[in-house]
């Protein structure tokens, strides 16, 4: 390169006799980029300021980057920029939230912008394709909004970095959301699921699935993190949760990264024991529910729900009303949940069940049994 990697351009201010330079710097076909304002006032000043950001990194291209380059590695993990700085500045991002975003981006976003310029695109075109998904796509609203989160984060981030002077969906508003009422099962249907009789019949001798649903009902924890449990984890009156099973990736971190220990009843934690006595394999990092094919695998997701809900449908639930009532294994963590509210501090309840929105995190704190009385004599109210 003959000249200077960057040019200068002296621009007037509203103040009077006043002037700030802007650079524009040659991208990798010798073209001029936008020009940015350096904020300095001498044109010594000015080339410091340029020359520093190209010491520093700063990769400059060209006003013809279109989206699907641009997105080339976007949400890849290993590969994708942004999920690399966020986990380097402590943000938690999961394997399966990137595959997700991921999904959005090469079903929907690359084949509507993939050959625009992504300087080119307005606010215009983004609240039409989102429109346009929400008049013609067999996708529900909270789909399609998840779909603008996605391409958000990646504007956002063309804008921070500067290759587009603004990000055209940051007014773009999201629709409205129609969420179906999830319900769960009343202590009536509890009580004919999880009675000790009814095993043979409801359960067919599975008493893994049995305690595997038992756990869900008096803990509230997720199904991949039961899933994750190992024999490592049990302890006589409290189970640790540090991981979780996910189809697609296998172990990982709990969702939101929300690692904690979980009190469980005296009836929960002697069936449990039993589960363990008949592994076949019994390792520290053995799963509990371990999966007939592998040890090396948990029980399958659809597995679980096939056991479920065939119980569902021997107490009278039929897979319609099912449906109908939007009943789901995650209902037993809104079932667990709506039993505590009002009764256990919303702060000990949360430390339970580990939703993101506290801020519980006692690093240093051991775990002591007493301080979950109240959640000790709910468990025993369900059983």
């Amino acid at each position: 390169m003959a000249h200077k990697p960057f040019h200068l351009q002296r621009r007037p201010t509203t103040k009077k006799n006043k002037y700030i330079y802007y650079v524009q710097f040659y991208d990798e076909v010798e073209k001029r980029c936008t020009a940015i304002s350096s904020g300095q006032t001498s044109k010594a000043a000015a080339e410091r300021w340029a020359i520093d950001r190209l010491k520093k990194g700063f990769l400059p291209l060209n006003s013809h980057l279109t989206f699907d380059r641009y997105a080339s590695k976007w949400w890849i993990w290993g590969e994708c920029a942004y999920i690399k700085g966020k986990l380097a500045r402590g943000a938690f991002i999961s394997k399966g939230y990137a595959a997700t975003e991921r999904s959005y981006l090469l079903n929907h976003l690359i084949p509507h912008f993939g050959n625009h310029r992504i300087a080119n695109i307005t606010p215009l075109m983004v609240d039409q394709f989102i429109l346009d998904l929400y008049d013609h796509a067999a996708l529900s609203p909270t789909t399609i909004n998840n779909i603008l989160k996605c391409l958000k984060v990646m504007m956002r981030e063309a804008e921070r970095l500067q290759y587009i002077p603004i990000d055209p969906t940051r007014n773009i508003v999201a629709l409205k959301e129609k969420p179906r009422e999830r319900t769960f099962l009343s202590l009536d249907e509890v009580e004919m699921l999880f009675a000790p009789k009814t095993v043979p019949l409801v359960w067919d001798e599975r008493w893994n699935h049995y305690t595997f649903n038992l756990i869900a009902a008096t803990t509230g924890m997720r199904m991949g993190e039961i899933q994750g449990l190992q024999v490592q984890h049990v302890q006589d009156n409290y189970i640790e949760i540090v991981q979780s099973w996910a189809r697609r990736h296998g172990l990982k971190e709990p969702k939101w990264n929300s690692t904690r220990t979980v009190p469980i009843p005296t009836k929960v934690s002697t069936l449990v024991k039993r589960i363990i006595d008949d592994l076949p394999y019994r390792e520290l990092d053995d799963f509990v529910f371990q999966s007939r094919s592998s040890r090396d695998k948990p029980i399958n997701n659809r597995v679980i729900l096939d056991h479920l809900y065939k119980a569902f449908r021997k107490i009278g639930i039929s897979e319609n009303e099912r449906t109908r009532r939007n009943i789901t294994f995650h209902s037993w963590r809104h079932f667990f949940n709506t039993l505590c509210r009002g009764r256990v501090p919303d702060a000990k309840l949360q430390r339970v069940t580990g939703h993101k929105s506290v801020r519980m995190l006692e690093h240093y704190t051991g775990f002591q049994l007493d301080d979950y009385r109240e959640i000790i004599s709910i468990q025993e109210e369900i059983l």
